[in-house]
């Protein structure tokens, strides 16, 4: 049950019916009437009436004629197509050699200074989209290893042992790499959880793990 609370400002209400109207949720008589009474309770002796009024015909018309909304795109969607646009562009472009930092860190570092969790986010989505794409994965798991561990901790994490199921070799030699420059002995321990192929490939996560844990 939908509960509309009387102290309302005439903004807000508007704000509500905006929502309404785009979501084409308000089938509910019950909702409709409860818009009804909070609009009147809440504009009481003001002169706005009339244009609230004329809101409220524009809603209930759009609720019963409108077959499906049309979804409007809020700001941080913007953004958020705006941040993997552009990381999508970096790693296409891109050249990526260990030790070397790559546009792509630079773009996702100042990002990251701006809004962390969209990165954290939107890095988990372009990482699974790009499931097929072994550039875009080697692009992305260089970066990772080269911002660090705690830079947007766990997505770079579930990224990098994600990665040990991909069907490409040097996707995985990647993913071995982060771990080797991440230098955590811990997370270096998940490494023992893992057999790869070719011999080659497994002697390195072999040495990994010597190197920061002891022998095997």
């Amino acid at each position: 049950m939908v509960q509309i609370e009387s102290s309302l400002s005439t903004t807000e209400l508007i704000e509500a019916w905006s929502r309404v109207a785009r979501a084409n949720t308000a089938t509910s008589p019950f909702f409709k009437t409860a818009l009804k009474k909070a609009t009147k309770t809440a504009l009481t002796g003001s002169n706005e009436l009339e244009i609230p009024a004329l809101k409220e015909v524009w809603v209930e018309e759009a609720v019963t004629t409108q077959k499906a909304a049309t979804p409007i795109i809020g700001e941080d969607e913007h953004r958020a197509r705006e941040f993997r646009a552009g990381l999508e562009a970096c790693l296409d472009a891109d050249v990526f050699e260990p030790g070397l930092k790559s546009a792509t860190e630079h773009y996702i570092e100042k990002w990251l200074q701006e809004d962390p969790m969209l990165v954290q986010i939107n890095m988990g989505k372009i990482f699974l989209e790009c499931s097929d794409n072994e550039r875009r994965l080697v692009g992305i798991l260089n970066a990772i290893a080269h911002l660090g561990r705690e830079t947007f901790h766990p997505v770079n994490e579930l990224i990098t042992r994600a990665s040990f199921a991909n069907v490409s070799v040097e996707v995985k030699e990647c993913a071995i790499r982060v771990y080797e420059y991440w230098e955590d002995p811990k997370l270096i321990e998940q490494l023992k959880h893992h057999r790869l192929t070719p011999k080659w490939l497994d002697d390195y996560r072999k040495q990994v793990i010597v190197d920061f844990c002891g022998a095997e």
